[in-house]
């Protein structure tokens, strides 16, 4: 397998997936301005949109968009126990999770990486509506639970941690969020994600 990544984006979710199922695959770093990658691949070539990540398959089929990379992964490496089983209440708890993080926080993430910078007034209402998203995640964990599904992590975890990561670029800061700043401070501890994160560079943050 090889996956395609640009370091400190939502493709570390995927890099600390396969880290945490064990998989032997490779990393190619996508430049996203010229769309060439580290190997010199026209990435254009590997997904039209451009966007990270992607991830290619020994028979060299490609899966592109965070949640499906994720789920497949997870439903690829079943001893990993990243997810719970396919048909199950639980597993549609999980994909819900996916889902929430991809269109409602992530997205409302895009905004305070926009060039220029949002006006001052504009930076305030997106705030705002971050603010919203992550309280409900926030309240998720008031239960008790060390992860989203409980006492086992699964791959909605890692998308968290990755998009929790950019909240230095706003406002805000974890500590508001006293449930979720717990949960980064427990998932950081995890080998795979340590590992994922040395390999993008990271490492000042565990």
């Amino acid at each position: 397998m090889k996956l395609y990544i640009r370091p400190r984006s939502g493709s570390l979710a995927p890099h600390i997936a396969l880290h945490e199922a064990g998989a032997r695959f490779f990393v190619d770093i996508v430049d996203t301005g010229s769309k060439k990658t580290a190997t010199g691949e026209d990435y254009l070539l590997i997904n039209k949109m451009g966007y990270v990540p992607t991830l290619e398959l020994d028979n060299g089929a490609f899966i592109t968009e965070g949640p499906a990379i994720l789920s497949f992964i997870a439903d690829y490496f079943p001893a990993a126990k990243l997810s719970p089983r396919a048909g199950t209440v639980a597993r549609a708890h999980m994909n819900g999770y996916l889902n929430f993080i991809a269109a409602e926080i992530h997205k409302s993430f895009s905004p305070f990486f926009a060039h220029p910078p949002l006006e001052t007034d504009t930076r305030q209402k997106m705030q705002a509506v971050l603010n919203r998203k992550i309280d409900y995640i926030n309240g998720e964990f008031s239960d008790g639970r060390d992860y989203l599904m409980g006492k086992s992590f699964s791959v909605a975890d890692a998308y968290l941690l990755a998009v929790l990561r950019w909240l230095p670029a706003t406002d805000e800061g974890i500590e508001n969020w006293p449930f979720l700043a717990d949960f980064m401070t427990r998932a950081k501890q995890r080998p795979a994600v340590r590992e994922a994160m040395i390999a993008e560079g990271i490492e000042d943050e565990l």
